[in-house]
């Protein structure tokens, strides 16, 4: 009620406690028992009143919902439902004649119920004449979770997944691509399909549109009405500039029309290119296409002569302590490939300097 519901019923999150029917401010019997921790998968330890019974649920959710909008019939004030399944979420807890009825898992049984229950609630709107005046959604809020057991499903021809990767909490496209049906008969042609790339948050902004309210400004400010989308007029254009996505590990990726950048694959192509390119590639663009290398001369030392032997350079140092000549060989940027050594070798007289090498002219 506190967050604008004029009632409530339901159980909070399906996997975590307490473990008890709540109704508007009122929690439903008394926790007097103690959930353990995997009683199924995905359950967490709380309290819980004694005869919680997590495979009835989905089935007390579908009853009572239909039961609800029959008992609107002849009503001319509108109604909003908001029905958050548990479904397909775990713990995964097919109910009653449900368990088993796919024959091939518990989760698909699972689908199998959440079907049934969004049936009941359209069978409840034609029964009772509501359908044409009442704009149903179905979507999900995330990709499937891997909990379905992918490789069960997939052993029966069932490819929850297919042509996407990742699943449930990743920035890839298995993690965000749900899917989003609208249903509203006489307003929204049947069998129509759109490539919009939207957001759950449009529901808001659509859902204001669709009953003219004006939003205020500080309110929905990413939201979009797709509205126009969806009673098939034209709309020109993406109706995001982008979408962000985010994973459970804190990566982002940004969604612009057909692409999806995933800033974390941008950062590690970066890192990798640029060590790509001081670590091997470097001294070839100083060559060929002009640029700057630096080579640092060992305190001490004399610079006198560089060259280029193919795609190689070859500095000559002196040391005057030691009246050495050192050729050092560089080879992708600065990794050190050879070494020679000539001693007494008498490079320089006494004022003399260095001549400039042919070979810094190409920016060394």
């Amino acid at each position: 009620n506190s967050h604008g519901f004029d009632y409530f019923f339901g159980d909070d999150v399906p996997n975590w406690p307490p473990y008890a029917w709540r109704e508007n401010e009122h929690l439903i019997g008394k926790l007097t028992a103690q959930m353990k921790r995997g009683a199924m998968v995905g359950v967490s330890a709380g309290p819980a009143i004694a005869d919680w019974d997590f495979s009835k649920v989905l089935l007390e959710y579908g009853h009572r919902c239909a039961k609800y909008i029959r008992g609107r019939k002849g009503k001319q004030q509108p109604f909003f439902l908001y029905f958050p399944m548990p479904s397909p979420h775990p713990p995964i807890a097919p109910g009653g004649k449900f368990k088993g009825i796919s024959r091939i898992s518990p989760y698909a049984d699972f689908l199998v119920e959440t079907d049934w229950a969004v049936g009941e609630i359209i069978k409840a709107l034609e029964d009772t004449g509501q359908a044409g005046n009442t704009v149903v959604i179905f979507t999900c809020d995330n990709g499937t979770s891997p909990r379905a057991e992918f490789a069960q499903l997939e052993a029966k021809n069932v490819r929850l997944k297919e042509n996407w990767r990742g699943w449930k909490a990743d920035a890839y496209e298995g993690g965000h691509r749900v899917p989003f049906i609208v249903r509203w008969p006489g307003k929204i042609k049947a069998n129509t399909r759109s490539e919009q790339i939207i957001s759950l948050a449009d529901i808001m902004a659509t859902c204001a549109d669709i009953i003219d309210v004006e939003l205020p400004t500080n309110a929905a400010e990413d939201s979009v009405s797709l509205l126009p989308v969806l009673i098939g007029k034209k709309v020109d254009g993406s109706l995001h500039e982008l979408v962000i996505h985010h994973s459970i590990s804190g990566h982002f990726a940004v969604r612009m029309g057909k692409w999806k950048p995933a800033l974390i694959t941008a950062v590690v192509i970066w890192l990798l290119s640029t060590l790509l390119y001081y670590f091997w590639l470097e001294q070839i663009f100083v060559k060929r296409l002009g640029g700057t290398m630096n080579v640092t001369v060992e305190e001490g030392h004399q610079h006198v002569a560089a060259t280029w032997k193919g795609d190689n350079l070859w500095i000559e140092n002196y040391d005057p302590e030691t009246n050495r000549c050192i050729f050092q060989e560089y080879s992708r940027g600065n990794v050190l490939e050879g070494k020679v050594v000539i001693k007494n070798c008498n490079p320089l007289r006494a004022g003399d300097t260095p001549a400039p090498s042919e070979a810094l002219d190409k920016g060394l």
